[in-house]
């Protein structure tokens, strides 16, 4: 029973982690390093922001799974 408890509480922060990461550097305050490596792949500054946050929204995804698996 206690060993639920702890994989449940790792779950936790882990989708607190992938879901912050996603959010803040990403979404709201859109990080420039996040911006340079999608440009470093030849985007142009208009679709590496776009990929930014849609991988943003990709980590908030993820994170989401952690919080809600059983």
């Amino acid at each position: 029973m206690g060993n639920a408890k702890a994989l449940k509480f790792i779950n936790f922060v882990l989708a607190f982690l992938w879901i912050y990461q996603g959010v803040v550097p990403k979404i709201i305050f859109i990080n420039s390093d996040e911006i340079f490596v999608w440009q470093t792949i030849g985007l142009s500054f208009d679709y590496a922001k776009l990929a930014g946050r849609g991988s943003g929204i990709a980590e908030v995804i993820f994170g989401l799974l952690f919080l809600f698996s059983p």
